[in-house]
């Protein structure tokens, strides 16, 4: 009797597993500013693309506030309110990407808004890229030529290719 009670809880269990739904991997862009005035870490988890452009060789994991650019376009500057310390653009893009060899790329980082936005930038910065099936992730660190220590990862579940 207490095996078939035993088998009874096994199945029931299993059930209970096999309807949860299957999380997949959300596509983030995080980036670490190590020092200055913007010191922390900042985590984006919806709205980033990740693209591969084949003919211009560019691979990016980019994220911007689309509201912003939204209110914008329609002429509603004026009701965003410009917090500096808000960051509202980043971007990885990896230079030559299918070329063999070690990878470079440009970070790119901006707080704030129009004329008094604060925009952090790397160019040749080095970095990993690792192919995952349809997606893929991106690590580099690098300096701004104003002594800013940046990380920006970029994790990506499918990357479109154009």
């Amino acid at each position: 009797m207490s095996h078939l009670i035993r088998s009874i809880l096994v199945i029931a269990g299993a059930s209970a597993l096999a309807a949860l739904p299957v999380q997949a991997q959300s596509d983030v862009i995080e980036v670490v500013v190590m020092n200055g005035p913007h010191a922390g870490k900042y985590r984006q988890a919806s709205e980033v693309s990740c693209i591969h452009y084949k003919k211009q060789q560019i691979y990016a994991a980019t994220w911007t506030n689309l509201d912003d650019q939204i209110n914008t376009q329609f002429g509603k500057a004026t009701q965003a309110r410009n917090n500096a310390n808000e960051m509202t653009t980043a971007a990885v893009n990896i230079l030559n990407p299918d070329d063999p060899g070690a990878k470079y790329g440009e970070l790119r980082i901006a707080f704030g808004r129009g004329k008094q936005a604060i925009k952090y930038s790397v160019a040749r910065a080095p970095l990993k890229l690792t192919i995952k099936g349809e997606g893929a992730e991106i690590v580099s660190e690098g300096k701004t030529k104003d002594g800013i220590q940046l990380r920006v990862t970029g994790r990506c579940s499918k990357v479109e290719v154009f």
